[in-house]
């Protein structure tokens, strides 16, 4: 009886494990860099005509979303003494010439608008690494993106072939047949799946075999068809 109760308990842990703020943590962390890397457009070829006189309303509200979730993760979850650490004399005098060469710009407002974009992806990356507490939140982090970016990647050369490879009827036609899955071109395609095949090493060499077996290997293969020739020429003496 005794044993069979510290069974259920045992199988119990994982599920209210998920929930503890450490959980929660990691969750919002896969959240936000699954988000950032499929992108608020998935399936659009690059060129497509979407933006207005007020700009992408989609990317707007999107990036918007990110950043506000990104600053409230950070203050609810994140460890104060990490995110003090992210206040360092370098960051500010980046962000100093960053805020420089917008105004120094051309178009001050459009620059501002393309600014504004690019410090939201730098926090949301700031967060997607200081939220994991360890190595192993960490890991299910990428495990949880990879997973996620390559099976709709895949999943959309069935769904969505038109959308997921380049055609002979696009701006490129001699990129015919090539795979690009949720990206707008291969050439963005190529470089992130060899991104994550070293993803794939690192969680091999971390122990988690499996996934890091079987993320590396999907990786490579979609890298190898996106027909990326310079992403495919320096991959080897990267591993």
């Amino acid at each position: 009886m005794s044993n069979t109760a510290s069974l259920r308990k045992t199988e119990r842990a994982p599920l209210s494990a998920a929930f503890t703020r450490e959980g929660v943590a990691t969750a919002i962390a896969a959240l936000l860099f699954t988000v950032i890397m499929v992108s608020f457009r998935p399936f659009q070829p690059g060129g497509a005509e979407l933006t207005g006189q007020g700009g992408d309303i989609v990317n707007q509200l999107g990036f918007g979303s990110l950043g506000a979730m990104s600053i409230f993760s950070l203050m609810a979850f994140a460890d104060p003494r990490v995110v003090r650490s992210l206040l360092s004399p370098s960051w500010v005098l980046m962000l100093g010439f960053f805020f420089l060469s917008v105004v120094l710009s051309t178009d001050p407002p459009s620059a501002m608008r393309a600014a504004s974009f690019t410090l939201i992806g730098i926090l949301t990356m700031a967060t997607i690494l200081v939220l994991p507490r360890d190595a192993e939140a960490f890991s299910k982090v990428i495990i949880f993106t990879a997973v996620v970016v390559m099976g709709l990647s895949y999943l959309g050369l069935i769904v969505f072939p038109h959308e997921a490879m380049h055609t002979a009827d696009s701006q490129e036609p001699e990129h015919a047949g090539l795979w690009r899955g949720v990206f707008t071109h291969k050439n963005i395609a190529g470089p992130i799946m060899a991104c994550l095949s070293f993803a794939g090493l690192y969680l091999y060499r971390r122990g988690q075999r499996y996934w890091g077996a079987g993320i590396f290997f999907a990786a490579m293969i979609f890298m190898l068809h996106t027909g990326s020739k310079t992403t495919a020429g320096l991959v080897p003496f990267s591993i």
